[in-house]
Parts: C-alpha cells; structure tokens; sequence
C-alpha cells in the first residue's frame, strides 16, 4: 500500500474518531469523549510519519504534489471543521452544565432557608434525631 493511501486512511480514522467523540459529546459519555481523544493523539505521529513518507513516494514517482497536497487540504479542512464543532458543542454542553449547577445551587440555598425559618432552633436536633429511629 502506498505511503499517500496509508496517510489518507490515517485522515479518515481521525474523521472516524471525531464523528464518535460528537457522538460521545451528546450522550455526555465523558470517558468514551476522552477514549476517542485519546487514540486521535496517538494518530498524531503516525500522520506525522506517513506524510514525510508520502511527501518522498511522490518526488520518487514524479506525480504531481500540489494536486496530491490539494486533496489532502480538502480532507483535513473538513476535520478542522468538524473539530471545532465539536469544541463549540462541548462549550454548550459546559455552558448547560453549569446553568444546572447554579440551579440546584441556589435549590440548595432556599432549601437551608426554609429550612432556618420554618423549623425552630430547638426543634432541629429533635427531627435530625427522628429521622434516624
């Protein structure tokens, strides 16, 4: 197999991965997120290595690198694209996160305040203690 269709199968695992992690991102499987973040670092190198390979099989056959690099930019314009969508949906899922958070904070606190006002000093330790028989 040649160095140029090994780097463009090494391009479409990545895709692969990125559609996955959007998957993940959705499902809020944050373990399954960081697996598929994981194995594309470790494609890193290997795409790093394939496209010097690349790189010296076309001066080798003599075929024309800027219509080889030009298919090449296509793919990884469309995995830029789909890499920042997928950093834009985290940002929202965060966002959303975090909205909840304040939500339930603030449940908390007007919980303790009712809680302060409605049951009397003397009373608590009475219904802590019943709470437990």
């Amino acid at each position: 197999m040649s160095a140029h269709a090994i780097l463009l199968g090494l391009y479409r695992e990545w895709r692969a991965l990125t559609g996955a992690e959007r998957e993940a991102i959705e499902a809020n499987d944050w373990r399954r997120v960081k697996i598929c973040q994981t194995a594309k670092s470790d494609l890193q190198p290997k795409i790093l290595r394939e496209t010097q390979e690349a790189q010296k099989e076309w001066a080798r056959n003599r075929q024309d690198r800027a219509a080889l690099e030009k298919e090449l930019r296509s793919l990884i314009n469309e995995l830029i694209y789909l890499e920042t969508r997928n950093g834009e949906f985290i940002a929202q899922q965060r966002a959303s996160a975090e909205e909840e958070f304040l939500t339930l904070e603030r449940s908390g606190r007007n919980l303790h305040n009712i809680q302060r006002r409605y049951v009397p000093e003397t009373g608590r330790t009475a219904i802590a203690w019943e709470s437990y028989s």
